[in-house]
């Protein structure tokens, strides 16, 4: 094949084809323009979003990620609004209008590409093809699409369409393809000069450009990274064809071998980012075994798409085994010095710090690029790891661990009540939000805060308006988010084995261990997390057809429903049930399902999500009381456990509202400040907690309980005597001192701590006793 290849093509031709074509894949990517062509100008901002629905981005719209929104700060004298570089991947767009006093006319909105016009909506037939935020009026009156923003925000978007078809896509590269070859021709025919030129070092720009390309195809990004990021993925790519170079010494089998990785990874995460919502990040790679176990739960179909990207990959190294032998030799020095250079740069100018929540960093792939943010998250994932605390010693902590167990058994009361079924709810941004010295939350949550037989307190978490992931593993395994570095997600970086927590305490109790939570399974990589986690039995959206929802999501009264059917069928058990609520959840925009019950027009306007929020929060009260209800009337003896996650995110003029006193740092945590209460159907007493952050509550809720303690939950309850709050934001002392991070206080109780967490997170050699109530980890 290669004889019929090196006789039948011009090589050199062939080469400077791939280059020339690999030149305006870096340089050009086909984009769709938007004009807004208005009647009168308006005063106001205008953020528009777009996305591709094929891939589920309409919940970007939701968010201010820069891949899919753009802000202009529109003028009077504006007759059109004009939006380029929109991805051809586009299919729906949404006009958001904030701070627009005055009515919005419109005479029509045009789509096009390039001088191609794609679509355009006027007011005769645009009415079936639009939807509107709840309080916008649109009506279609004199050749004008005339927009009333009953309040300060709406937006108008546009049906789902596919804008450019898939054939003119076809045009626009085969296109590119012809004029590559023109120009490879002449300058083959016509340029002396250029055949001084090696062919190697032409196949070492060209083949990581097209692979990159093929790659970001394959994933979908393509159309949303910016030149400067196309750049800087090619110079990664780069680096990695000449390293692998450098290794086998062999330049085609290298490109072949680069080929195919840059490519593959490219499919592969593309199914990862389906399956799971997120793309691979590198602490992916300590649990290969895990994700092929959940792969293999999933159907991979094979695209064209992914097919054409390994036909090409294979073509380039064909033709790269087809360059003459004396042109592919590459001196080891030359090749060596341009990487050290570029990998010191790449890495010392820190290539990203991200925050790693998992829509986020689906828009930084998708911006960025997969090399570049990939590359980044190696820096920063290298830069986090946690490092041995000073004087720790495995012999030292299982000393302490049998005195701690001694401790535990003393604390069991005989002769109290054990519950067999304890249940901790997690609502979903349920919150007190009189903690910032208002009252403006009087009457929001009139139930929750009368309830009797109960223990209840203010909870210290170490996330706001999100990371609901952070709370749930605090608040079950006891461990400390202040310990790991700032923008770090556990149930993302740390699940590489089995986490002992309440969960595993309870299987070896022989209680029933459950996980409801009504959202998707990908959620917070919840479907891996939970396996480390242990849970018995798990309860995701997936397992039910239908839900009924508000505002977009499960309602409290359907999923304490659904906690109910859990317990009934269990009833003859003990059970723990851990259940994560989804109603209150954010963004807190008018909803035709949600009724607003609260109403801020008496001190201005510009407070409708909290209006929204606090609408939501007045439902969550009544169905917790329908929950404590219920299980008042069960036989056995059980416990409920309550807190909020996390507080919600309102936004700046909610804030200043609600939070008058914030802006410095102790001051600033009251914002993560959410209520718990612990109650049972049987005789416990009352308590008010002032302060409590949430690694304690475990080990609360299992002195209550009456459970003999694990030796690092008996250490847990102890230490919060000493220091109630330690937190990633802050922590107070039991005299009520602040600290702004756990670093500023200076006592081996919390050197102990850093060291008993870091055996059972890090250490290789974790010390089950210290852990597990039968002294030895779960299968």
């Amino acid at each position: 094949m290669m004889k019929i290849i090196k006789e039948k093509l011009n090589i050199r031709r062939a080469v400077w084809f791939l280059l020339i074509s690999a030149m305006f894949l870096l340089f050009y990517a086909p984009h769709l323009s938007f004009d807004v062509h208005m009647k009168k100008g308006i005063q106001g901002t205008v953020v528009v979003s777009n996305f591709n629905t094929d891939r589920g981005e309409e919940i970007f719209a939701n968010y201010n990620y820069n891949s899919h929104k753009t802000w202009l700060d529109a003028q009077p004298s504006w007759e059109v609004i004009h939006l380029s570089n929109i991805p051809i991947v586009t299919n729906s767009l949404r006009l958001g209008f904030n701070n627009v006093k005055t009515d919005i006319a419109i005479s029509k909105i045009d789509v096009s590409f390039g001088p191609f016009k794609l679509a355009e909506y006027t007011p005769e037939n645009i009415s079936n093809k639009i939807i509107a935020s709840q309080g916008m009026v649109i009506n279609t009156n004199d050749n004008t699409i005339n927009l009333t923003v009953n309040g300060v925000e709406g937006w108008l978007q546009l049906e789902t369409q596919e804008y450019l078809p898939k054939a003119a896509w076809v045009a626009v590269y085969l296109s590119i393809l012809v004029l590559s070859w023109i120009i490879a021709y002449l300058i083959d025919k016509k340029i002396t000069w250029a055949k001084h030129i090696p062919e190697n070092e032409m196949m070492l720009i060209a083949a990581p450009i097209w692979c990159f390309f093929m790659s970001e195809i394959c994933t979908g990004n393509y159309y949303y990274i910016n030149l400067m990021n196309r750049f800087y993925n090619v110079a990664i790519y780069i680096i990695l064809y000449k390293v692998i170079y450098l290794i086998f010494r062999r330049l085609p089998i290298s490109v072949l071998i680069c080929n195919l990785f840059v490519v593959i990874f490219g499919i592969v995460n593309m199914y990862v980012t389906q399956f799971r919502n997120r793309p691979i990040a590198p602490w992916d790679l300590t649990a290969i075994g895990t994700a092929a176990d959940v792969i293999s739960n999933y159907h991979v179909q094979i695209r064209y798409f992914m097919v054409i990207a390994i036909i090409i990959a294979i073509l380039i190294y064909l033709l790269m085994r087809a360059v003459p032998r004396e042109n592919t030799k590459i001196n080891v020095y030359y090749a060596t010095y341009p990487i050290l250079i570029i990998v010191i740069a790449l890495f010392l100018n820190s290539v990203g710090q991200y925050y790693l929540w998992d829509m986020n960093l689906l828009s930084i792939f998708q911006t960025d690029g997969t090399a570049l943010s990939f590359t980044g998250l190696v820096n920063q994932y290298i830069s986090d790891q946690p490092k041995k605390p000073e004087g720790y010693s495995v012999e030292e902590l299982k000393e302490l661990g049998k005195e701690l167990a001694e401790r535990a058994a003393a604390n069991v009361d005989p002769n109290g009540t054990k519950p067999t079924n304890i249940i901790m709810v997690m609502n979903e941004s349920f919150a007190d939000m009189n903690v910032g010295g208002t009252n403006y939350a009087d009457n929001i949550i009139p139930y929750y805060l009368s309830l009797e037989n109960t223990i209840r307190g203010n909870l210290y978490v170490d996330v706001r308006g999100g990371g609901t992931c952070n709370s749930e593993y605090e608040s079950l395994t006891g461990n400390t988010t202040a310990f790991f570095a700032g923008g770090v997600y556990p149930f993302n970086m740390y699940m590489h084995r089995n986490v002992p927590s309440m969960i595993s305490y309870f299987n070896q109790s022989g209680f029933t261990t459950t996980g409801i939570h009504l959202g998707k399974s990908t959620n917070w990589n919840r479907a891996s997390a939970w396996k480390k986690l242990q849970y018995q039995d798990k309860v995701f959206a997936e397992t039910f057809d239908g839900l009924e929802t508000i505002h977009g999501y499960p309602s409290d009264a359907q999923n304490f429903k659904v906690l109910e059917e859990t317990y009934e069928k269990e009833k003859d058990k003990k059970n723990f049930i851990f259940n994560i609520t989804y109603q209150n959840h954010g963004g807190y925009d008018d909803k035709d399902d949600l009724k607003k019950t609260v109403n801020f027009s008496s001190i201005g306007g510009g407070y409708g999500h909290a209006e929204n929020y606090f609408s939501l929060m007045k439902i969550s009260d009544q169905d917790y009381k329908n929950l404590i209800e219920y299980f008042s009337k069960v036989k056995e003896p059980t416990m409920i456990v309550m807190f909020g996650d996390h507080q919600p995110s309102l936004g700046a003029d909610c804030d200043n509202l609600l939070f008058p006193h914030a802006g410095t740092p102790e001051n600033d945590m009251t914002q993560y400040i959410t209520p718990f209460s612990i109650w049972a159907n049987y005789d416990i007493p009352d308590e008010t907690i002032d302060k409590l952050s949430i690694n304690y509550l475990s080990s609360l809720i299992m002195k209550t309980a009456n459970y003999q303690m694990t030796p690092y939950q008996e250490f847990l309850y102890e230490l919060k005597d000493k220091y109630p709050v330690i937190g990633l934001y802050g922590c107070y002392d039991a005299a009520g001192k602040y600290y702004q991070s756990v670093y500023d206080i200076d006592d081996a109780d919390i050197n102990t701590y850093r060291c008993l967490q870091y055996n059972n997170v890090f250490d290789s050699d974790r010390i089950p006793s210290l852990f597990y109530p039968e002294g030895k980890e779960s299968n």
